[in-house]
């Protein structure tokens, strides 16, 4: 399905998950395309975001309006203020989903068993693969979002804030204090957060990779010193 073809654009989609012929039976009032109000509002939602997402990831937040939305996700006006009062809402959308999209990817690869120093290490790798695999979302991530006003970059804290929590209650499991944890887990973060944005400002997206030994070094260097610490202590 083409941006500009759909239940706006003359095309008749079966809905989600049903057939033609399982439309109309009475049980749900549909629409002329065979969709239920509530089904439309799904699709037009998924074509807004999948729109926002291009427009702001490759030409810039810059770039993102009402009718540069409609043109490539081939909703209506009339659809689209029916779901957000602003271009800027739909973008608020757009990242809610891209970072939850990151942070479950990061949650994911965390294994209890491992050290510190690995649970790091796979932490940041998950987000640089996630974000490598992910370009249009990169730029939206790390880089458009400080364009798009306080409520973005707000968001943006949030989920950073998240991440920290994370690493500090890692890190006080390790050993450290919880203020040391905390003020650890805040410049870790931080830091990797930097060289992100930095690199796929740069063009560098594809670099990424290569750099996250360093990174973790570089951000987490109370981490060495923990595990050495615990691994004396193991050993005594």
């Amino acid at each position: 399905m083409s941006p500009s073809t759909g239940p706006d654009k003359g095309e008749s989609p079966a809905g989600p998950g049903r057939s033609g012929a399982e439309r109309g039976t009475g049980k749900i009032r549909r629409g002329r395309y065979g969709l239920s109000r509530a089904e439309l509002e799904v699709y037009h939602r998924d074509r807004i975001l999948d729109a926002t997402l291009n427009i702001v990831g490759i030409a810039g937040y810059s770039e993102l309006s009402v009718s540069s939305i409609t043109e490539l996700s081939g909703v209506t006006r009339q659809a689209f203020y029916a779901l957000y009062e602003s271009p800027e809402a739909a973008f608020l959308d757009t990242y809610r989903d891209a970072v939850s999209g990151l942070l479950e990817r990061m949650a994911a690869t965390q294994a209890p068993t491992a050290n510190l120093d690995a649970r790091l290490a796979e932490g940041i790798e998950a987000a640089v693969d996630y974000l490598v695999a992910e370009p249009v979302r990169a730029a939206l991530l790390l880089v458009e979002v400080h364009a798009a006003g306080a409520t973005a970059v707000e968001l943006q804290q949030r989920a950073l804030t998240t991440v920290v929590d994370g690493v500090a209650e890692l890190l006080a499991q390790a050993g450290l204090d919880a203020q040391d944890a905390a003020r650890g887990a805040r410049f870790g973060v931080g830091a990797v957060n930097e060289a992100l944005r930095t690199r796929i400002t740069r063009g560098e997206l594809q670099d990424l990779p290569a750099i996250v030994p360093d990174l973790r070094a570089t951000a987490f260097p109370m981490a060495t010193e923990v595990g050495s610490g615990a691994s004396a202590r193991d050993d005594g």
